[in-house]
């Protein structure tokens, strides 16, 4: 989806423009040019190549963006204990914050979450702490078996190819358009679209909140302003596996979604 946004993000931003200020447009827009990549790059990017300041920057916009957003009751805390840790060893120059600056990639608790996992896979709901700690023991004793050095040493071939990534991208970004292009057509009905920042008056925000409360308050059939059915998008129907869909045909449709989305 990510690199799906990115290949129709221009095209979208030509139609809306920069300073829409639809709240479907722009929620699904936070959601691809923010929210995504964040989540996708916190730990496979930033800390894996060991960015101290990106993987903090990172963690504090996951704390404001997502889990004070969505108030995750659990998370919004969690971060906070992070950085108090940090700025703490900062502050006294701990050599802790040596170790996390050098060693960053290093600091994972994926071993402790593997090890859990295999716990948890080879030992019933019932069992107490003594129990748990033999077994673990024993478990671990076992390592250099093929038993548990599969879950190590095997490796498991990756299921798409780059060509077929890139046929799913497109398919991906086929769909974002038909999207966008709902949104776009439903702007009459849905006044919520302000050409510029001279526009955004007084009287505009007064229509627009008296807009929102419509749609809330209607009943679901008055407030289905958005046409599922509609001719002029094209829909790719075919329940063929992804994988071995034609590429061409993908591509065809991607194309069309763009040339039918700028024609509105």
């Amino acid at each position: 989806m990510r690199m799906a946004w990115l290949d129709i993000s221009d095209i979208v931003y030509s139609k809306f423009g920069r300073s829409c200020k639809n709240i479907e447009f722009l929620y699904l827009t936070d959601l691809l040019s923010n929210l995504i990549p964040l989540v996708l790059d916190v730990y496979a990017v930033h800390h894996r190549e060991g960015n101290l300041p990106a993987y903090e920057e990172s963690c504090m916009r996951c704390w404001t963006d997502l889990f004070l957003r969505f108030d995750r009751k659990n998370y919004k805390c969690a971060p906070l204990m992070f950085f108090s840790d940090i700025f703490y060893w900062m502050e006294i120059s701990h050599p802790m914050i040596d170790m996390i600056t050098t060693h960053l990639a290093s600091l994972s608790d994926s071993p402790v979450e593997i090890a859990h996992s295999i716990i948890r896979r080879r030992t019933p709901k019932f069992f107490t702490a003594d129990q748990l700690q033999k077994e673990a023991r024993f478990i671990f004793q076992q390592r250099e078996n093929n038993t548990f050095r599969q879950h190590f040493v095997n490796s498991v071939k990756y299921p798409y190819s780059p060509k077929q990534l890139h046929m799913l991208s497109q398919k991906c970004a086929t769909l974002l358009l038909e999207t966008f292009a709902k949104i776009y057509q439903a702007r009459h009905m849905y006044p919520l679209i302000i050409n510029s920042s001279d526009e955004y008056l007084r009287d505009e925000v007064k229509k627009n909140v008296n807009a929102i409360k419509e749609s809330i308050t209607n009943k679901l059939g008055k407030n289905e302003f958005i046409d599922e059915r509609n001719e002029d998008m094209v829909e790719d129907d075919s329940d063929a596996d992804m994988t071995t869909d034609d590429a061409a045909i993908t591509a065809n449709l991607f194309e069309n979604a763009k040339q039918l989305f700028l024609q509105l």
